[in-house]
Formats: C-alpha cells, structure tokens, sequence
C-alpha cells in the first residue's frame, strides 16, 4: 500500500500500522503487527491455504483512514526437501504424492501396490475351481467347489478352505459370484437353475434362471452383493436345478467367486 502526507510547514506527522485476521473472524481476532512506516513487512506462521484480512491503518493529526484488503496462497505445485514428495495445488509431505484438488484420470491407472479408499486398502481375490463338473441333484442346492485363488492376492485376508473361501478379517466386503450350469434331460418346460452364495451355513444371496430352456443347454447365472462378513467365515458357491438333474462346471470360465474388501 503506498501513500502520502502534506507536511503542512512540518508540522504534520503520520503513522502507520497493520493487522491481520483469518478472514470473517470477529473483531478481536485481529494480530497487530505494529507501527511501521516504509519498510516491506515479512509474516510468518500464516498458512498458504487459509484467506486473510489485512487492514492498514493511516493516522494524521487531522484524520485517520483504514483499508482492509484480502490475502489468499495459492500454491501450484510444491517438491518436498530432498525430492522425496511432490504436490500439486498445496505443499507436498514426504514420502507421497499429494493432490489439493479434485483429479480425474483420463487414461488407464495401473495401480502395483494397494488402493487406498477411505483409508481402507482395497484386497480382492478370485476363487476358480478345478474339477471338470460337478453333478447337481434335481432341488438340492450342492456346493460347487473352489480350489484356487487368484496370484497377488492378499493371504493374511483370504484362502481357500473346505472348497470355499476363508475371510481371515472382519469387514465389508463386496462378493460377487457366477457358474456355468448345464440342464439333464429329458426336456422340461419346468426346468431351470439358479446359483447360491452362502456365508457358513447362511444363504446371503442367490440368482435364478428360470427360463425354462429345454433340453441340455448351459446358462451362467451370476450375483452381487456387499456383505459384513467375520474373521474366519467361509464364503461358498453353490448351484441347483428345478425339475431335473444338472451339472456345474468348475473350471469353466463362467464359474467363479470374487471377493474384494472395501
């Protein structure tokens, strides 16, 4: 802020002061920084992401005038000491890049480590079986065996046990399965199938095709749902047909059970 006096024959003598508030504080909140008069005022401890008031204040023997102008950083980007983080639109921390502002990818994110959301890391795993085919009995819901998880995944979260998979830690978890089933025969317009997900010995979701297709045609029928599940319950895929027998096919790529934590 520049300005300037009329000395009216030396006998006119001005001062100057600032303050500082954060912005829409009350009255008392203003800092005085002191007299000053014709040197520049450097402030410390103020933060780059917080709006200031700063009011200069001009004092004469005939009157006084005061100014309040708004003072807002705006840090672009920001390289940690050592190089060691990086942010953009505030001040980095180390060890991390650090975006200030709302990012949208417009390419593929290839993500190596864990995807945090909600401070949460994100683990998933696929169970795929190995057998050839299960037979189904006509109206009983058999499990379809699972034998294999996913490579990567993580195994202080998920195994397989007894042909399912075991969830080593408690939380939300969204679980998503699928098989591929194929109808006996004779024809039957009463025939169809449906898979079953089960946590322990609890049926937690399922889904149907009962289109009635004839003769021996496969379907897959798949489900998804975000269940609380507890340390140590076994998750199962499960399969069943309406009005006759059936077969489940293990190792087909329509047969499968996902499960990510979240």
């Amino acid at each position: 802020m520049t300005y300037s006096i009329s000395s009216v024959n030396g006998k006119n003598t001005v001062s100057a002061a600032k303050a500082y508030r954060r912005t829409a504080e009350s009255a008392e909140a203003w800092v005085l920084l002191g007299n000053v008069s014709g040197t520049a005022v450097k402030y410390s401890g103020l933060s780059a992401s917080v709006e200031y008031e700063i009011e200069f204040d001009l004092k004469d023997y005939f009157t006084e005038i005061t100014e309040i102008q708004n003072l807002s950083g705006k840090t672009i980007d920001d390289i940690y000491p050592g190089g060691t983080g990086y942010a953009i639109g505030g001040y980095a921390e180390d060890g991390k890049f650090i975006s200030h502002m709302p990012a949208q990818m417009k390419d593929d994110l290839d993500v190596v480590g864990n995807l945090t959301v909600g401070g949460n890391a994100l683990k998933a795993c696929t169970a795929l079986g190995t057998d050839a085919s299960v037979s189904l009995i006509q109206n009983t819901i058999t499990k379809i065996p699972l034998t294999t998880l996913n490579p990567n995944m993580d195994s202080s979260i998920f195994s397989i046990s007894d042909g399912g998979i075991k969830v080593l830690k408690a939380g939300n978890y969204l679980i998503g399965g699928s098989a591929y089933i194929q109808l006996g025969a004779p024809a039957n317009t009463a025939m169809g199938r449906g898979i079953y997900i089960y946590q322990n010995a609890v049926e937690i979701m399922n889904s149907h095709d009962w289109s009635y297709n004839a003769g021996s045609t496969g379907t897959v029928c798949s489900t998804m749902k975000v269940v609380a599940i507890n340390a140590n319950d076994i998750i199962y895929l499960k399969g069943r047909t309406q009005n006759t027998t059936g077969t489940a096919y293990p190792n087909n790529l329509g047969t499968y059970l996902t499960i990510i934590k979240i």
